[in-house]
């Protein structure tokens, strides 16, 4: 299911909500919608699949969608960080998979069940991403008391 995709220009940071069977196609979508993004070195972005299902996805699918990661940042300096969220012991596994598949320099990515060791890689505080995703038309829920 295709996943809602806000970047912030002015934050350089990207939030992308999953929900739904995920596909190879999706996981494509998003770096076209990346690559559409003037984004610059240092570029964040959040991966929220809590409520996704990565059931569909292969081996295969993963290690191209790695590929296209690398294609897409490539000369953007190394600085750029992502966090994937998720719940489920299944989209947690294949996330470590991508996390490990063709490790880049290029980018950090960390995989996490919760939002505050998300928000600590991205170096953002819940009350500011909860500020971006409402400025992108994102559902987002993040508990506003954490700091």
């Amino acid at each position: 299911m295709p996943s809602p995709y806000y970047f912030s220009q002015t934050e350089n940071f990207a939030i992308a909500v999953g929900s739904g069977i995920v596909t190879r196609a999706d996981l494509f979508d998003i770096y076209d919608e990346i690559e559409r993004s003037n984004i610059q070195p240092g570029y964040r972005s959040l991966a929220d699949h809590r409520l996704s299902d990565f059931s569909k996805l292969s081996s295969q699918d993963i290690k191209e969608a790695k590929q296209r990661a690398n294609t897409v940042f490539a000369g953007m300096g190394g600085n750029d960080r992502f966090a994937i969220l998720t719940s489920r012991t299944l989209e947690f596994g294949i996330s470590r998979m991508y996390e490990m598949t063709e490790e880049s320099p290029l980018f950090k990515i960390g995989v996490f069940s919760e939002a505050e060791e998300a928000l600590q890689l991205l170096d953002i505080s819940a009350e500011s991403l909860t500020q971006i995703a409402n400025e992108g038309g994102i559902s987002l829920y993040i508990d506003p008391d954490w700091k």
